[in-house]
């Protein structure tokens, strides 16, 4: 796959039976400013890649991604992190220079702090853009992550990621 500018990702965890059209707008409007763009559906990547196109399956390992995630399935976890990996060798082989993530509730801010973070350890260099109405929403759904301070769930997304430097 050739290099592209411009890489905008929606994430799990999303409802299968309502596509996200946000990545393939902006996908238009970044190519209409005269820039080189991709969109991927890495929600539908997982659902493929990790839940084999099973859709009581999605429902399980994607708990993992949703907030306060107590009930958490079995192999939910090593889903994530196939999906992860997954996700991460995609971006390398398209080869951004930007990385959008398109954030639209708070059942995707897990989903976006594992991928962040992992495109600042394997993609140092990729600047990450976040966008989307997830951002304004408290961190709430995040208090089962090791390390994270009481103070950062009252934060906005935006907020905590900015903090984190990703």
């Amino acid at each position: 796959m050739n290099s592209v500018q411009i890489a905008i990702c929606a994430l799990p965890s999303l409802f299968l039976d309502r596509i996200p059209a946000d990545p393939a707008l902006l996908q238009s409007a970044v190519e209409s400013a005269g820039f080189t763009a991709t969109s991927i559906d890495l929600s539908i990547d997982f659902f493929i890649n990790q839940c084999k196109k099973d859709i009581e399956k999605y429902e399980t390992l994607s708990s993992v991604f949703r907030p306060n995630n107590e009930l958490l399935s079995e192999g939910a976890e090593a889903s994530a992190q196939e999906w992860l990996i997954m996700s991460i060798n995609k971006l390398k082989l398209i080869n951004p220079t930007v990385i959008g993530l398109s954030i639209f509730t708070n059942y995707q801010h897990t989903a976006a702090y594992m991928l962040a973070t992992a495109i600042r350890k394997e993609l140092p260099n990729v600047k990450i853009i976040l966008g989307g109405f997830g951002l304004t929403i408290n961190c709430n759904g995040l208090a089962w992550l090791p390390l994270i301070k009481k103070i950062d769930l009252i934060k906005p997304f935006w907020q905590f990621m900015t903090d984190k430097q990703l």
